[in-house]
């Protein structure tokens, strides 16, 4: 891999590792939410869970690209 793939590839296992942390944050949270609360969260974690895969299918295409 290019230093331009291996600069890719830190970003990518970064931006994967802060929203997995965020999701194991919000799990955390959901045992003591209220109803109001939960709902919140669970849409935080959707946007989380749709970064990473964006975050996937970018790299993913970056690396077809080339």
């Amino acid at each position: 891999m290019t230093t331009g793939g291996n600069e890719a590839l830190g970003s990518l296992i970064h931006d994967l590792n802060s929203k997995c942390a965020s999701l194991k944050t919000a799990i955390g949270l959901l045992r003591s939410a209220s109803p109001e609360e939960i709902g919140e969260i669970l849409a935080l974690m959707k946007q989380q869970a749709s970064g990473i895969a964006e975050d996937i299918a970018s790299f993913e295409a970056s690396v077809k690209g080339k």
